[in-house]
């Protein structure tokens, strides 16, 4: 999206500024109370944007915490299973052993 100077009342005339100059004297605007309803609008999209960050975050770090879940639990099946499989072997090697 492209910021222009233009949307904002409290420029003045319009020129031309870098994106960190328009956000900060945008910011000042805006604290001043001097912006329009254009800057309203544009503080509304920006909070947007920040809480769909929020969102993407928290999905990020979700889909992290279950693919850790996700291997940890396939570790544990390993485990039991190699256990089970030691255990039955030794149940077989005395087999002459056991009586019921």
């Amino acid at each position: 999206m492209k910021i222009s100077a233009d949307r904002f009342r409290c420029f003045g005339t319009p020129s031309r500024f870098g994106t960190l100059e328009l956000k900060s004297r945008m910011h000042e605007c805006v604290q001043n109370g001097e912006a329009g309803i254009e800057a309203a609008d544009t503080r509304k999209r920006a909070e947007g944007r920040r809480m769909m960050e929020k969102v993407y975050r928290t999905m990020r770090n979700t889909g992290a915490a279950n693919i850790a879940v996700g291997i940890i639990m396939i570790v544990a099946g390993l485990g039991a299973g190699i256990v089970a499989i030691v255990s039955g072997a030794v149940l077989l090697k005395r087999k002459a052993e056991l009586t019921f």
